[in-house]
């Protein structure tokens, strides 16, 4: 017998908000000027308005899906849920406490600009993926979903190739960033293809998430037209953004899904041999067609891939070790040379590691110095005196420093802008090479002391920004510039683990390991033609490749709220394949009986 809930009439209606978590999310870009609220303005001194294009109104949207979601609930559900749902009641009772003891309230609750992954946000992910369980009666129903999910892709796409092909639209209306966010890298990487996704790291995950969706709708699909359609635009457009996108992160996951794609699907690549060969064919071509239009720059990338390449280059690059304020100078050391500045009666003076004068010529005209002597040649300082303050703007091979004796010591300028002292900060060796992927390296290493005042509940979340070591002077001249802004950690599990606290991470993460083992339970004996096998086993693999490219990026309101709907889909999928066993063999999946 059906489930109350399930007999009720099937209305189409019950697509919308599935549609604009599917479709219109990662399509909408809007600009809307904003006003930061207090906490960020007064955080960041330079900037009080801010102009978001890609992440505000796709947040907007999904708290609307939600709501539509939340009041469908209440009309027309009357069935039980199973009881893996409760793992997510310590869940979010952990993010609202952590809302509530957080020093930034408001943006815990919203999220930080450009980003918006506060409480509202988690909770609204939560709640979808209940919602996607509810609403998703049959595979039917979860299939023309995921094609939906997959027709959004090609849409994406298609802008991607704009972007591609020099034509890019979108990102030429975008004004430059008023500050750098995010990121802390040295060098500049070769960008990717960020369409309407907002940032190519994103479009890697949002790719990699996607093909193995794509595969299972070559799979199931019945008609050879359509197969072609599937493979030809919805197989080619995840292919595409994922080598578009220039994402390490994106790139690791699919090869590492490529194995176990082979072992999950198996008995269909061996039924369907002829057309698992055109689809790794299509995907070759689409690479190196791809990779000859860009000059090779695919192929470089892809060769670049191991994370723990040294991209810094030390050999040649400066490299600070420790700068140190005393009361009236700075000392510098790099690996190329020490200096000391100090200041006297007669202005700056420049000195060696022994106390020995460093010649320099003076410019009245633009009353800078330049270091003539080496190996500190490379060094130029502009200075300047007002009302009594005496301000050094230093360069050294592109890394700057703004320097200031205001008559009583001497200070640094940092990353907001205020007068600052250096002082130090906790490291963890999670990584020797802080250069690591990136110089994510850097950041994990300076977010991870971090964890241990967020056992039971964190900071609040997306609030990475206020409780990141900031004025890190040394560590930030390193792996970018100090007016480099950290909003996030660039790793899912961290931001999960500082947000909302370490025990908030491990009831995700049971949840996970729960569904993993379940669905490949339930999966792995299937009979070829099972096709809610076919779909949960490669909704699994979408959801394991989200968890990989998690390792590198955070959760983004364009791709996440797919992954939680994704996962409710399967989740149904599984009770579907319990019920239409015998009873002798449904019992050996209890995880999903009902919550009464």
């Amino acid at each position: 017998m059906k489930e109350r809930g399930s007999i009720l009439r099937e209305s189409k209606w019950e697509y919308i908000p599935f549609f604009l978590i599917t479709f219109i999310i990662p399509l909408t870009v809007l600009r809307i000027p904003l006003v930061l609220h207090e906490e960020i303005s007064r955080f960041i001194k330079p900037l009080k308005h801010y102009e978001d294009f890609f992440h505000l109104i796709k947040v907007f949207i999904l708290y609307g899906a939600t709501l539509l979601l939340f009041l469908m609930y209440l009309i027309k559900w009357e069935g039980p849920l199973p009881s893996i749902f409760f793992v997510f009641v310590p869940y979010i009772v952990l993010v609202v406490l952590s809302v509530c003891f957080s020093d930034n309230k408001v943006t815990a609750v919203f999220g930080v600009f450009d980003h918006y992954e506060g409480g509202l946000t988690q909770i609204c992910y939560v709640l979808i993926l209940i919602f996607a369980y509810c609403f998703s009666r049959d595979e039917k129903r979860i299939f023309i979903l995921v094609k939906i999910i997959l027709w959004a892709s090609v849409a994406v796409a298609l802008v991607g190739m704009l972007q591609f092909s020099g034509a890019d639209f979108i990102n030429h209306t975008v004004p430059g960033n008023l500050l750098n966010f995010g990121t802390a890298g040295s060098y500049e990487d070769t960008p990717g293809i960020s369409s309407t996704i907002g940032n190519s790291n994103y479009t890697g995950t949002y790719a990699a998430l996607l093909i193995p969706l794509s595969i299972a709708a070559i799979l199931l699909e019945k008609n050879f037209r359509q197969r072609i359609i599937a493979m030809m635009l919805l197989f080619g457009a995840s292919v595409f953004l994922l080598f578009g996108s220039l994402s390490r992160a994106g790139y690791i996951s699919f090869f590492m899904m490529c194995p176990l794609i082979v072992i999950f699907l198996r008995k269909n690549i061996q039924k369907q041999c002829k057309w698992a060969i055109a689809g790794v064919a299509y995907a070759i071509l689409i690479f190196t067609m791809m990779n000859i239009a860009s000059s090779g720059v695919l192929l470089q990338e892809i060769k670049s891939i191991n994370p723990f390449a040294n991209k810094m280059g030390t050999d040649d690059k400066l490299i600070f070790y420790q700068i140190g304020l005393n009361k009236d100078s700075v000392a510098i050391e790099t690996n190329k040379w020490a200096l000391s500045i100090q200041y006297r009666e007669n202005g700056f003076n420049f000195e060696d590691v022994a106390g020995n004068p460093i010649p320099a010529d003076f410019d009245e005209n633009n009353q800078s110095f330049h270091l003539t002597e080496k190996p500190y040649d490379h060094v130029q300082a502009r200075i300047q005196q007002k009302e009594g303050i005496q301000w050094m703007f230093l360069q050294m091979e592109k890394k700057e420093i703004e320097l200031v004796y205001t008559g009583q010591e001497m200070m640094i300028v940092g990353f907001n802008r205020l007068l600052t002292e250096i002082s130090p900060v906790e490291t963890f060796p999670l990584i020797k090479n802080e250069s690591f992927a990136s110089g994510r390296g850097y950041i994990w290493s300076r977010a991870v002391p971090l964890l241990k005042k967020t056992i039971a509940w964190g900071y609040g979340p997306d609030t990475f920004l206020f409780v990141f070591p900031q004025n890190d002077i040394t560590g930030k001249l390193n792996y970018g510039s100090i007016w480099a802004v950290i909003s996030k950690p660039h790793n899912w599990y961290l931001q999960v683990a500082l947000g909302s606290g370490v025990l908030s991470l491990f009831c995700l993460l049971l949840f996970f390991a729960w569904f993993g083992f379940t669905t490949v339970k339930a999966t792995w004996s299937a009979n070829v033609n099972d096709e809610k096998a076919v779909l949960s086993s490669c909704i699994l693999l979408s959801v394991v490749s989200f968890l990989i490219t998690g390792m590198f990026n955070d959760s983004v309101v364009s791709v996440s709220p797919i992954l939680w709907m994704l996962s409710g889909f399967s989740i149904r999928l599984l009770k579907m394949m319990r019920d239409s066993k015998p009873m002798a063999e449904s019992v050996a999946i209890p995880e999903l009986n009902q919550a009464r």
